[in-house]
């Protein structure tokens, strides 16, 4: 295959490096983030009631064991603000078992993708706590962080592959170490607490994926691309 192929599309340089360790050579190498449809003006700041996100699916590579941590160490500090959990998987018993007693937890299933924008619209914060399975399931720039960047939801992810190149820490949004509940309740908390740094990582974001994830440019990057091998 490597040998075959004229190129390597990757969704982040974390990839590429991957890639590159297993061989792939670097001339065939082409970063080329996920693109996603961005509106012409920025959303406005959430008007409802704090929330935190996540989307996604219910395994291990997610980090939803550090999420449901997280979650009751902020509600044994006292902090109630409620968490919604779109998606489904074989974790699904551990988020069952935090609404049931840490409470303030909902869980939606899965969710048609038309309705995921406005969820991320309000939304104080998406939490992407993903980590390095043990199986080795890592992540290479899950959709759903460009998506809510478009929205200009904050997001709060670990330091771990691609994520870290869109996902500027205190700019575009907060980085946490992988693996590290504490530091994943300190950021959700802080979000919730700054409504000034909450607006300005949301508005930061939404120009990030405007300039750099915008599915029309990078629609347009691929086919260049493809015109490019093609001849």
């Amino acid at each position: 295959m490597v040998a075959a192929a004229s190129r390597f599309v990757c969704v982040s340089a974390a990839v590429a490096d991957a890639a590159l360790a297993h061989g792939v050579p670097r001339e065939k190498l082409v970063v080329l983030p996920i693109g996603v449809e961005v509106p012409d003006a920025p959303p406005l700041p959430p008007q409802g009631p704090p929330g935190y996100l996540f989307v996604g699916r219910f395994v291990p590579k997610k980090g939803i064991g550090v999420l449901t941590d997280a979650v009751r160490r902020l509600r044994a500090a006292g902090d109630r603000t409620p968490l919604t959990c779109i998606g489904d998987g074989p974790e699904r018993p551990a988020l069952e078992a935090l609404a049931r007693d840490a409470g303030g937890v909902t869980l939606t299933g899965w969710l048609p993708p038309e309705a995921l924008p406005s969820r991320m619209g309000q939304a104080w914060s998406l939490l992407v706590p993903s980590i390095i399975a043990a199986d080795g399931d890592a992540e290479g720039l899950p959709s759903v962080i460009p998506e809510a960047m478009a929205q200009a939801c904050p997001i709060i992810c670990a330091d771990q592959g691609g994520m870290a190149e869109a996902v500027q820490d205190g700019r575009t949004g907060l980085l946490v170490p992988p693996g590290d509940p504490i530091a994943l309740a300190d950021a959700m908390h802080r979000l919730v607490s700054e409504q000034q740094l909450r607006n300005e990582l949301g508005q930061a974001a939404f120009l990030f994926a405007s300039s750099h994830l915008n599915a029309y440019i990078q629609s347009a990057a691929l086919e260049n691309l493809l015109l490019e091998v093609g001849t």
